[in-house]
């Protein structure tokens, strides 16, 4: 199970869930999308969401950005990724790259429309209804709005937070990946490390 949350204070923070099966298809099951500008909130509820364990998450990229963020006990200049790691959710800065992520994306819709072999697939529980309207509402950006001339091909600024999320997983190239989880007393975040068998374990 793999987890990609894109923040938002103004805007809202959305979470995706995906499975990624024995032939590397990713299944997204789950989602999330609520507007509070308290990480804290966020952090709790995404938490509280995943039942099952999280072989690894990932977070935008301006999680690490400090100051202007809501804390619950005011806390001065934490950044997003802080404030989600003192809340007990651990994630990695995601690529970013806009157009090379969309073109990733776009390859895992076309080899499930085909059915190629040469790919993974795609698959989008029935239940992620707000990512479903998002995919349907995810266009280019009309470049007279940035009034420049040569502008740079870019979505549209709207209800793209689960696309972000959506991004985010599928850029990180997700492979299944067979694993064992000991029991964990601590759950500082530490490097994995070899278990039995070859077989890496990993805190979550």
């Amino acid at each position: 199970v793999l987890r990609a949350i894109d923040i938002g204070v103004r805007h809202p923070t959305a979470c995706l869930w995906g499975a990624v099966d024995e032939e590397s298809n990713v299944w997204i099951y789950r989602e999330y999308e609520e507007v509070n500008p308290i990480h804290e909130t966020h952090a709790e509820a995404i938490s509280t969401l995943s039942e099952e364990p999280v072989y690894r998450s990932f977070i935008s990229p301006d999680a690490r950005r400090k100051g202007g963020l809501a804390t619950q006990d005011g806390s001065p200049n934490l950044c997003a990724l802080d404030i989600y790691r003192r809340s007990g959710l651990y994630a990695t800065p995601a690529a970013d790259q806009v157009s090379p992520g969309i073109a990733t994306v776009a390859r895992y819709f076309r080899a499930t429309i085909s059915d190629s072999d040469q790919h993974p697939k795609l698959m989008i529980s029935k239940n992620c209804l707000k990512l479903r309207t998002s995919l349907l509402n995810y266009v280019w950006s009309d470049p007279r709005v940035y009034k420049e001339l040569d502008a740079a091909e870019r979505p549209r600024k709207y209800h793209d937070d689960l696309m972000d999320a959506l991004r985010y997983l599928l850029s990180s190239r997700p492979v299944h990946t067979p694993v064992w989880y000991e029991e964990e007393t601590d759950y500082e975040p530490r490097e994995p490390k070899r278990g039995i068998q070859g077989l890496a374990t990993v805190p979550y």
